[in-house]
């Protein structure tokens, strides 16, 4: 990345395209986990594009590059995942497995927490009209990624507003998008700054 003159937007391009399914791969089922390792991995990237120092918030990071968590990512690949099991034939292995799952949840027997419908559960928080409903309904993948996306941007702008070393950064950043800045400003010694 560092070899390159590429623009940092066509940076995050590749480190979505080439990256990121490698890093997300299998996450429709395992995608609960925190994998902190996986997240490293984001944050070093982000760290390079952005030429700062590891002590630098995460939160003012993503929020430069317009840039979801990995976490989030993954959060997203399970629910379109558990929406295609749901269009599934009913006498599918798939979907009689999952609705066991979801008997289990609904007995309150989570199994440490490790069934998979009851993190689908946790995702649906307030829209839990749509675990209620959902093999009556048709849900619509736009509903939950916009929830999911409402809540994360919540919290991120509290933690920026929230944190004493931020409050220069606050406030001027008011919104979670890519900053035209990185891609006009080419020297980066005039970008870092």
């Amino acid at each position: 990345m560092n070899q390159t003159e590429l623009l940092t937007s066509h940076l995050m391009q590749l480190y979505n395209t080439l990256i990121e399914p490698v890093l997300k791969y299998g996450s429709e089922i395992w995608g609960y986990h925190k994998a902190p390792e996986i997240e490293s991995i984001l944050s070093k990237i982000c760290r390079i594009l952005l030429c700062v120092k590891r002590s630098t918030n995460l939160d003012a990071m993503y929020g430069e590059l317009g840039c979801l968590p990995m976490y989030i990512r993954r959060q997203l690949s399970m629910t379109k995942y558990w929406l295609k099991i749901l269009q599934s034939h009913e006498n599918s292995l798939l979907f009689k497995t999952y609705k066991m799952l979801k008997i289990d949840v609904d007995a309150n027997k989570t199994y440490n927490k490790i069934n998979w419908a009851y993190h689908i559960k946790l995702l649906l928080c307030g829209l839990s009209y749509l675990w209620i409903n959902q093999f009556n309904i048709r849900i619509h993948f736009n509903t939950i990624t916009s929830r999911i996306l409402d809540i994360f941007k919540q919290s991120w702008y509290s933690n920026i507003n929230n944190s004493n070393r931020l409050e220069t950064h606050c406030l001027f950043k008011h919104e979670f998008i890519f900053e035209s800045y990185l891609d006009q400003i080419r020297d980066s010694r005039f970008r870092i700054c």
